[in-house]
């Protein structure tokens, strides 16, 4: 009896096993509610890492991904901004920011996911192209620039059902920056952790990532 108890044992575990392995790799996709979206900051802020300063700007993100599913493959492209504006420049903090509004659309990649599977609390962004000027109260005035080697990162973060609750930047990310003579090579620029509202697109409807 007691062996039959141990191999009962040892079956139910291995059965427990492949089952949460076929339902974590089944959770192949992400489902997204919407497919257009916006992205607002009431303070977004950006530093230098050489401690120069910072600058405190209202920001707008809006764009859209390529379809409302979309495959965990890290790197691949999954939607685009197509537009950014600086709201109010009079009213930012510490400076000003100009976005270069030519460069866009900028390109967002599937960066990861946090969390386990089946459980995910937050979706790993990438975004790559972006530009904008920013100058510092008394001192330079640099661009900055996102690249494929240097992206601006981001956690879209999730709640109870998937639900969006933000958009949070990654300070590790740190940004190339030209201009000021050259002088602005010799530091770089980083977003920091300021979370943005993350609604459908006209609208103030949140948006639900799930797993399919």
């Amino acid at each position: 009896m007691r062996k039959i108890s141990r191999f009962a044992l040892a079956a139910l575990i291995t059965t427990a096993a492949l089952g949460a392995m076929v339902a974590s790799s089944s959770a192949r996709n992400l489902s997204i509610s919407n497919q257009n979206f916006r992205i607002t900051w009431s303070s977004l802020e950006f530093e230098t890492t050489s401690g120069a300063g910072r600058v405190l700007c209202a920001v707008t993100l809006e764009g859209s991904f390529h379809s409302r599913t979309i495959v965990k493959t890290v790197g691949s492209l999954i939607g685009y901004i197509t537009r950014a504006v600086v709201n109010s420049p009079e009213s930012c903090i510490g400076g000003e920011a100009t976005i270069l509004t030519a460069t866009l659309p900028w390109h967002i990649t599937y960066g990861g996911f946090n969390g386990s599977l089946p459980t995910i609390t937050g979706v790993r962004l990438n975004l790559i192209g972006t530009a904008f000027q920013v100058h510092i109260e008394g001192s330079l005035t640099c661009l900055a620039v996102s690249t494929t080697a240097n992206p601006a990162r981001g956690t879209v973060v999730l709640g109870a059902g998937g639900r969006v609750e933000s958009l949070i930047s990654d300070r590790t990310a740190l940004l190339p920056l030209t201009g000021g003579g050259g002088l602005c090579g010799l530091t770089r620029g980083r977003l920091l952790e300021n979370p943005g509202t993350v609604t459908l697109l006209g609208t103030t409807t949140p948006i639900t990532v799930t797993l399919i």
